[in-house]
């Protein structure tokens, strides 16, 4: 394959050589999967509405191959009005809190559009971070399925929720 350089003067020139080099601002519109060592990437799981009650949500998340967590978060893309707490966690099975324990997002109040909880300082209402287990398995070699459980004690109306990984391919 051609060396490919992409620049605002010239375009799309082809030389001798191997790589991609881009020159110009980039638009990338669609999934991306970065699969360079040394490179950082965000694997989302779907928006997943939260509807009438108490309960549970487990969400799915893909970890990619040879790459460690060095980030998880969970984000209101609309508002969720409850009642009650809502508290987060982030295992390798539905309910399992191998990666983050139960974390209160909100102790009583509103999770607020565009409010989010993580483990790199995003608080919501109720003022916690999303802390790693002591001794998590932070890396993996083969693609593995993260769950987020997002539980409301007492849901008034839906909301919108949205959880993410961000990893280092290693």
């Amino acid at each position: 394959m051609p060396k490919v350089t992409i620049t605002n003067a010239k375009g799309l020139v082809q030389s001798k050589g191997s790589g991609l080099v881009v020159s110009s601002a980039a638009a990338l519109n669609g999934a991306v999967t970065i699969g360079g060592t040394g490179a950082e990437g965000v694997a989302l799981g779907a928006s997943t509405s939260l509807v009438g009650g108490a309960g549970n949500a487990d969400i799915s998340i893909t970890q990619p191959a040879n790459t460690v967590l060095v980030g998880c978060g969970l984000l209101a893309t609309t508002a969720l009005d409850t009642s009650d707490t809502v508290v987060v966690d982030f295992g390798t099975s539905a309910g399992g809190q191998e990666i983050v324990a139960q974390t209160n997002a909100t102790s009583a109040g509103i999770f607020a559009v565009s409010t989010a909880v993580s483990s790199a300082g995003l608080n919501a209402e109720g003022a916690n971070d999303l802390v790693f287990v002591t001794a998590a398995a932070m890396h993996t070699t083969a693609a593995r399925t993260i769950t987020c459980r997002v539980t409301t004690g007492a849901t008034q109306g839906t909301g919108v929720v949205r959880p993410w990984l961000r990893y280092q391919v290693v």
